[in-house]
């Protein structure tokens, strides 16, 4: 799964910086993966 995010400063970070975090699925599944590994298998981060 490979995903590309423009490597832009975050504005506002305390308002944006979750926002821009999770806007990649890598993120995504891996905060997940630490809070809830079964949730995480079974989900497609593909899409």
């Amino acid at each position: 799964m490979e995903h590309s995010i423009p490597l832009l400063p975050v504005r506002e970070f305390p308002d944006s910086g979750t926002k821009w975090l999770l806007a990649s699925p890598e993120n995504v599944c891996g905060l997940l993966q630490i809070l809830d590994l079964e949730l995480a298998n079974r989900l497609d981060f593909s899409q």
